[in-house]
């Protein structure tokens, strides 16, 4: 039976072990196995003869660095470093058939170069000096093997089962007499962990020298499954339940990359808290942010190879002992008697926190030599606990087998299903699982698990700094460009960096960004806005189209809820991550985005929930309680409500400063084309649209603010309501639309009609972004920050982009600053004086009116309002209209500029409401600038006075 190893998330709680020299110091603890010898001068050890073997003979080492430089002269000269062979006594071969060499040789065939597990595993670009000195650090944790060159990991190794897979002796080779390669410096670290992860944090080693080795050792692999996610990775998974594939076995899920071997993994669902399976095949990640795919889920790859597999269903028993799914909604949403909490993460190890029948339970899963440790901390219980832990195995011999400290564990098995009892407890009880194929194995000493939740080391140390690019044109509106981190391949994490959302802490200078790819990054510098930084601070978050920082505590909202986040250490990474809400029902669908995260006054929180779009985009499948929903979350996170429903894919939010709510909206089913919603809470629960997400709204259509032809944008984004401070050429108290797809920034045009009714239209501010219009926010220095990505329908420059806008007040602004409907026909009001002739010229004014018709279909098309089509407007009911194409001229018939010659009256011909009214304009100021534009507005009531 193998010797277990120490518990590999110790280290945060155990003090760092020294390294100590064993060469030249211990010279005299090394024993010489076979022929050969090595001449010892000036610190300097050179191989003589060979083939011998000289280790160190006065202890094995189980979990151990050993830092050996060395120096070979020429690159055919031949040598390695053995370690976790048993005693040779006197034959050399020992180390070699039953322990592993780590190659020392620049001309051997690829399996044998330097840094090669010598004939069985060769190394990524090993890249030896010869004739200059190297520095080898070969770490031993649990059963693999870490050979990190001249500081770059080279080769990571799973030792072969029974072979140097517990520990052994170490030792130098010394080949022939042509091969003198010479040692020094030789040491010897022990280490509190036993797998390799947590060796590699304990060294402070970087997880991105990891990543960079997996990316070096699968170069065909596509992008997406060599980012990194880190420890937690939470998203919809679908897995393997005895060869069938289940699609929705973890809506709400998190893959847990607890090993070194990029392939391992295991999964946990935080609505049915159990820990659903764990593979040695990893993870195909197929939907849209990754693979791209509609209508795909991605795969946890235990079809064929799985330690262990759970049947569905809640794991955890309640109070009366029963495994029953009575949620309201079968198969959905959170369990009454199961409440998932959060996580924290120390280096790269997980420790979740969940509670059954109200005791708080804290639980992680490490690495081990025998397969899967978990480890469970209980807080006192009056009452028995149950949890069904798995049902199925395709190992051959697996059993389960438990420790526990402070309470009485127990574990029944029947037909394949294994449960665990957990008796009453008045103390903390303490539980040690072991997840295995050795029979003969045993458990590992429980350990309490509340030192990994007080902030631990980091895992992405990496910053880069930035230069700001100031805008010095003479535009009305300059944008300050903001280079973003490095992505894919020359990124130490191999991803994407799309950027989703901004929102700043309260010294100004400090900023978080989330990514569509889970990522949120720490913006560093902004009062000087000269040398920017930039820093991961957490990842791992189901796609974020949403974050808000609220009395300096980040709020991140994934398809799976809202986490508080916490950097306990003060390291400018998160180490605590607390569910603020996720009573959000989840689907697998590609298209249930979560858009937004706004809060009002009082500190709540809003964001807009998409529907379930069929792959194609037109219909839905099956709808759930929230989607197209505007959604309320109470300021203490308890609570959550419905505000709103209808919506399609509403892209994002807005909440104004007398608690006004809008959204986005895209064309699409129900959606006759893209829009701006806007309503007042205290008017009642407003129905977007969309009957397949009316929910048992009762309310009527909720007619938009204004509507947008796909010109103007085919893909909404986010609103943003301009501050008292801000400095943007705007009054306080407007509101502004972003449009992903058109990646353009509009000013919103509003004219109350009545009581929480409005109509307007947008003007376009004359800006170039680097990147699609998705999210803004205003700095306390008045400027507007916006940052957008490329991920579906969008004419994005670049795949993301970080820009600061400002208002140039040298230049005139050529935008109107507010447009009236009149009883005659239009009033705009412009912030400069206007020119006489052209102001009053009929002609430097064109104009056109359109409708659409809204219906089950995808879109509409464009039809007249003047002369209507009926049968074209029914049959656009059956079926797709979009190629119907027919505006109404519209003519306008006078001009006058106002007394203060900065509005400008214009009278319509056949003057009436049109949910679209184009409206081209060709002036100049007073001074002979340019103002020249275009107004996309509807018009819902025409005043009769």
């Amino acid at each position: 039976m193998k010797r277990l190893a120490l518990l590999p998330f110790l280290l945060s709680s155990l003090c760092a072990k020294e390294a100590y020299n064993v060469l030249p110091e211990a010279a005299s603890d090394w024993k010489m196995a076979g022929p050969g010898s090595f001449e010892q001068k000036n610190g300097v050890s050179t191989a003589k003869g060979g083939m011998g073997l000289w280790y160190y003979g006065k202890k094995e080492f189980t979990n151990a660095v050993f830092t050996v430089e060395f120096l070979a002269p020429e690159d055919a000269d031949n040598s390695g470093i053995f370690v976790r062979f048993p005693n040779p006594g006197n034959d050399p071969w020992v180390a070699v058939k039953q322990g592993y060499e780590i190659q020392i040789c620049g001309n051997e065939s690829h399996k044998n170069k330097t840094g090669a597990i010598y004939d069985i595993q060769p190394a990524i670009h090993p890249g030896m000096k010869v004739g200059e000195w190297n520095t080898y650090s070969i770490i031993t944790a649990g059963d693999q093997i870490a050979v990190i060159l001249n500081g770059k990991l080279i080769n990571v190794y799973e030792c072969q089962d029974g072979r140097g897979d517990v520990g052994g002796y170490f030792g130098l080779q010394n080949h022939d007499d042509g091969s003198p390669v010479q040692f020094r410096g030789v040491q010897v670290r022990e280490l509190a962990s036993g797998s390799l992860l947590a060796a590699m944090g304990e060294m402070g080693i970087p997880r991105s020298a990891l990543i960079a080795y997996n990316s070096a050792s699968n170069t065909k692999e596509k992008w997406y499954h060599l980012a990194d996610h880190g420890p937690a990775f939470f998203q919809t998974y679908g897995d393997y339940f005895k060869g069938k594939l289940r699609r929705e076995s973890a809506l709400k899920g998190i893959a847990l990359n607890y090993s070194a071997l990029p392939g391992r993994v295991a999964l946990f669902n935080t609505e049915n808290l159990s820990l659903v399976s764990a593979t040695d095949k990893g993870l195909n990640l197929i939907n849209t942010p990754w693979g791209g795919g509609h209508q795909r889920v991605n795969e946890f790859n235990n079809k064929d190879s799985y330690l262990f597999t759970a049947a569905e269903g809640p794991v955890w028993a309640d109070d009366s002992g029963a495994f029953k799914d009575n949620r309201p909604l079968k198969g959905y949403g959170n369990f009454s008697h199961l409440e998932f909490k959060g996580y924290f993460r120390s280096g790269n190890q997980v420790v979740l926190a969940y509670a059954v029948n109200g005791t708080h339970i804290l639980d992680a899963v490490s690495d081990h030599n025998h397969g899967l440790a978990r480890y469970l901390e209980v807080e006192p219980h009056d009452k028995p606990l149950t949890v069904r832990l798995l049902d199925d195995s395709s190992e051959k011999g697996f059993t389960l087998k438990v420790k526990t400290v402070d309470g009485n564990g127990k574990i029944s098995s029947s037909n394949g299903t294994y449960h665990l009892r957990l008796d009453a407890s008045k103390k903390r009880t303490k539980v040690a699982l072991l997840y295995t194929a050795h029979s003969d194995a045993e458990a590992p000493t429980p350990v309490s698990l509340t030192a990994l939740t007080e902030g631990g080391p980091s895992i992405s140390p990496e910053v880069f700094e930035v230069e700001a690019k100031l805008d010095s044109s003479k535009k009305a509106w300059l944008v300050d460009q903001v280079p973003l981190p490095p992505a894919l391949k020359a990124s130490p994490y191999k991803g994407k960096v799309r950027m989703s959302d901004v929102d700043f802490f309260s010294d100004g200078n400090r900023a978080l960004l989330s990514t569509w790819d889970g990522d949120i990054w720490m913006l560093t510098g902004l009062k000087d806005f000269k040398k920017l930084t930039w820093k991961r601070y957490a990842t791992g978050f189901f796609e974020p189209l949403g974050l808000k920082i609220l009395n300096d505590v980040p709020h991140i909202s994934g398809r799976d809820g809202i986490y508080a986040t916490y950097d306990l250490n003060d390291d400018g990474e998160a180490d605590k991550f607390v569910v603020f809400n996720n009573d959000v029902y989840l689907s697998n669908n590609f298209h249930e985005f979560q858009f937004g995260l706004e809060t009002d006054k009082e500190g709540n929180f809003y964001f807009a929930k998409a529907s379930p779009v069929r792959g194609g985009g037109r219909g839905f499948e099956k709808i759930l309680p929230h989607n197209g929903a505007f959604v309320k979350i109470s300021a203490d996170g308890k609570r959550l409500y419905t505000i709103g429903t209808g919506l399609r894919a509403p892209g994002g939010i807005g909440v104004g400063p007398n608690g006004e709510i809008t959204t986005g909206e895209n064309e699409g089913t129900w959606q006759p084309c893209c829009k701006i919603n806007f309503y007042q809470p205290e008017n009642g629960t407003p129905f977007f649209g969309v009957e397949d997400t009316r929910q048992k709204n009762k309310s009527k259509f909720t007619e938009p603010l204004c509507y947008l032809p796909m010109s103007v944008d085919n893909s909404g984004g986010g609103q943003v309501w301009v501050p008292k401070n801000a400095k943007i050429g705007i009054e306080p108290g407007e509101l502004i639309h972003l449009s992903y797809g058109q990646s353009a920034i509009y000013h919103v045009l509003r004219q109350k009609v009545s009581d929480g009714f409005y109509q307007g239209g947008v003007a376009k501010l004359p800006v170039k972004l680097s990147s699609s219009a998705q999210r803004a926010v205003f700095h306390p220095d008045g400027s507007m920050y916006v940052v957008g990505f490329r991920g579906w329908q969008t004419n994005a420059a670049n795949e993301a982009g970080l820009q600061r806008i400002r208002r140039n007040t040298k230049e005139v602004n050529p935008l109107p600053t507010a447009m009236t409907v009149t009883k005659e026909g239009i009033k705009l009001t412009f912030d400069v004086e206007l020119d006489d002739e052209l102001a009053t010229d009929p002609t430097s004014f064109t104009a056109q009116r359109w409708k659409y018709i809204r219906g089950p279909q995808y879109g509409s098309g464009q039809f007249s309002v003047d002369n209507p089509d009926k049968s074209a407007e029914a049959s656009a009911v059956k079926k797709e209209s979009k190629r119907h194409r027919k505006r109404d001229s519209v003519k306008i018939t006078a001009a006058k500029l106002g007394g203060d010659k900065k509005s400008v009256l214009l009278t319509v011909a056949g003057h009436k409401p049109s949910q679209q009214f184009k409206l081209e304009y060709d002036l100049e100021s007073s001074g002979g600038e340019e103002l020249i534009g275009t107004i996309h507005s509807t018009i819902h009531r025409v005043p009769s006075k």
